[in-house]
Order: structure tokens, then sequence, then C-alpha cells
């Protein structure tokens, strides 16, 4: 017997002899998987149930449960179980002893992970990069924060009381997109939620979202947008007109004569002025094609490194991962918004993600992503003046309609307009239009 069976003898030897060792056992989080011995590993499950069930943990006691259960033979009986607590007759066991269990079934976990990652990179169907992340990921799940541990229900008051203390003081932990009309309908964005940003065609979906990422920067955070849609320069491009306060469309047309001229100088020397404000923003654009698992593993990735809130655009566009047969679309989206799910309920990074809509306004496949999003967010650009003065040429006017929202006020609308890639209140629309800020052209 090698010293690490020694040691897995000894704890549960001192389990059936002193409740001391069980106590420290529990406080340790000891589990009956940490004992590689067939023997220790059912000794030790039968006293975690004996005391779970009130009762007093002792040979008798446990060789009852095991009898039960139909499994004293895989002990050896009562001998066998005399046996354990005569050869390891040391009921002061202690930390040290217990933690010479806990490495030796770190070892073999890390060996397994590391088993399955070289299996995994047989297959030609596993990219390295999804490789590497499902392999960190195995082992963050054992050696990472435990962000999903079980609480108490007095726990989950007390936390929520303190988080309605914090807001009350403003200081809560939700993120703010620095669209006004979102943090006022839901307060910031909280953490492990995923929320759905959807449209039709031409709706602006993404000028909202890419207004999000740009005031979530603002605010100082760091935000990693993963683009299926647009290209980065594309991305980087709306970003400088809309702080600049010009219409990409302007810039992108050959300017004739001296008076476009010197328009297009004036608006170029706006540009390099909004630059030196986005150069210091702490935003991540990618625009690679990804699959589901690419993204999966691209999103932990921004995750570790310190993303506070994660963009996609948008959710539709994520191939099937290699090999993976869905019989329909909807399968496929429905195994993407699980993995946008799963992504933001283990790593707490809220996660927004662009849907499109077909023509009679409802999500494509999405009856998964309906049911996993904390919230909805449907874009609807307007046909008729519903809200005041509208051009639909030169200031189309949009619908923000809460389709879905987790403790917020759903189905309702708030009139939108837009403005040199950005979608804002009516009121705001107004008040620049009486300032003239509305440049011929953008």
């Amino acid at each position: 017997m090698n010293r690490n069976n020694e040691a897995e003898y000894g704890v549960v030897a001192g389990c059936l002899m002193s409740a001391k060792v069980l106590d420290i056992c529990e406080n340790l989080k000891v589990k009956a998987d940490w004992f590689y011995d067939p023997i220790a590993r059912e000794v030790y499950s039968a006293s975690l149930a004996v005391r779970g069930m009130g009762g007093e943990v002792d040979v008798i006691t446990v060789a009852s449960w095991l009898r039960d259960k139909g499994t004293l033979d895989v002990v050896g009986g009562i001998d066998g179980l005399m046996s354990v607590i005569e050869g390891h007759p040391i009921p002061d066991i202690s930390e040290y002893h217990i933690g010479i269990v806990r490495s030796a079934y770190y070892k073999r976990y890390i060996r397994s992970v590391l088993a399955e990652c070289e299996k995994l990179l047989g297959d030609p169907s596993y990219g390295p990069e999804v490789v590497a992340e499902e392999t960190l990921g195995e082992l963050e799940t054992m050696f990472g924060e435990d962000r999903t541990q079980e609480k108490g229900l007095s726990s989950g008051v007390a936390e929520g009381i303190q988080q309605w203390e914090d807001i009350a003081a403003k200081k809560s932990n939700a993120l703010k997109t620095g669209v006004s009309f979102i943090d006022r309908a839901l307060g910031g964005i909280p953490r492990r939620s995923l929320v759905i940003v959807s449209g039709q065609k031409g709706s602006s979906k993404t000028t909202l979202v890419r207004q999000i990422a740009e005031g979530a920067c603002k605010l100082g955070r760091r935000v990693a947008v993963r683009s299926l849609e647009q290209s980065v320069d594309q991305i980087s491009q709306a970003i400088l007109g809309s702080v600049a306060g010009i219409t990409v469309s302007s810039m992108n047309v050959e300017p004739e004569g001296q008076d476009e001229k010197d328009a297009r100088a004036m608006k170029l020397k706006r540009v390099r002025e909004a630059s030196k404000e986005i150069m210091g923003w702490n935003l991540v654009l990618d625009d690679r094609v990804s699959t589901v698992g690419e993204f999966r593993a691209w999103a932990k990735k921004q995750a570790r490194e310190g993303a506070e809130l994660i963009i996609l655009d948008y959710i539709q566009r994520l191939l099937p991962d290699h090999g993976a047969k869905y019989s329909s679309q909807e399968e496929h989206v429905r195994a993407a918004s699980t993995v946008l799910y799963e992504v933001s309920k283990t790593t707490g990074v809220p996660i927004i993600a662009v849907a499109s809509e077909n023509r009679a306004g409802q999500i494509r496949s999405s009856g998964q992503a309906e049911y996993d999003a904390w919230a909805i967010i449907q874009i609807k650009r307007t046909t008729e003046d519903t809200f005041g003065e509208y051009d639909p040429f030169e200031n189309p006017c949009y619908v923000a309609w809460w389709e879905k929202a987790r403790f917020a006020p759903s189905h309702y609308n708030i009139p939108l307009y837009w403005h040199y890639g950005r979608l804002i209140e009516k009121e705001d629309w107004e008040e620049r239009k009486s300032r003239s800020l509305f440049a011929p052209g953008g």
C-alpha cells in the first residue's frame, strides 16, 4: 500500500472513530471522489450519508447504511470495516493528512485532463484554440473561484438587501451602458446575464450595441466585441463618426468642388480630435468568423483578461462546431444560446447578443434564446409619424421595445431618433435640433 492509500485509509478510519475528523473533512469540503481506493471512497460516502441523516458515525451505523444500500460486500463486510480501523488506529487525523489525499486527487485529475487534451489534439475537427480553452476551462473548474457555489436562503436574502442598499447609495455593481434609456429602465446590466438586441434589417440594432460599447468604454469599462457582421475597420469608422458627430456615408464620397473639400477638411479635423478620446478606450474588436465553440473559447479568454462586457453581433451567424450535426437552424441557435448563457453564468461577465428577426418581427430560430435572455430589446423602425416630427430620409424614427425584462417593466416602448450613428431619445433630438446640430450631410 502506497503513501496515498495509507492517507486515505487513515482519514476514513479517523471519520469512523472521531466526529472531530469528520468535522474537519466537511469544513475542508472533502468529497468522496477524492478517494482513489474504492473501499475508502465507499466508507467516506457512507459516513457523510449517516451524518446527513442525523446519526452517529461509527462502524455499526456505517455498516448498517452500506447493508441497506447493498454495498457492504464492497468493503469486505463488517470484518473489512474493522480492518480499516485496526490497520490505522490514528484518530488524531489533521489537515495535513487530508492534504495528502487532496493532492493525490488533484494530480489524477490533471492527468485525466491532459489525456483528454491529447485526444482532442489528434482530432482534426478541433482547432488548437478550442482545445486550449476546453483544457483551461476544466482546470479552472477545479482550481478557479467557485462562482456557482450553493447558497442558503439567508445568505441570498442578505446579499439581496446589500445589493439594494448599494443601488440606493449609487454603488450598484450592475454594468452601466452609458445609454440613458437602457440604464434608466434596467438599472444597468447585471452580472451573469444575457441580453438580446433584436430587429429586422435596417433597424439599427448593430448601431445600438455599438453605442452601448461606446458608453461602457467612456465609463472606464473593458469591452470585447466579436462582430460576424462588420469588419474591424467598419466598426472603427462608425465609432469615429459617432464620436465626431459626422456620418460615415458622407466621408466615403469623394468631395467635389472647393466648398466640399473645405467641409471635408473640417470633418477630418473633428475625426482626429475624436480619435484622441477613442484611443484611451479599453475596447477589443474581433471580426473573425467563428464557430459556437470558438466563440466560447474567445469569450472565456476575454473574461479572464478582464472584459466587463462581451458583445456578439450576431448570434445566428455563429457557425456550427466542426462535426456538429443539427437537424434545423433552430437547433443550432439553441446550442449557441446555451453557450452564451453558460459563459455569462460561469464567468460573471454579461453578454449582449444581436439577433435578426423575420418579416413578422419574430427573432429567427429563437425559442431557447428567448428563454435564456435576461432581457430582450427589440428595435423597430417606424413607418409613420408616431412620435412627432420625423423625416424617413434624414431623421428616421425608431422604437426600442422591451419584449422581455426580468425584474423590470416589459412591453413598453421608447421613441428614438438616429443622430450621427447613435439612437437618441426624442427630447435629446429636439434639443440638438434647436441648437442647429444637424449639419447638412453630417
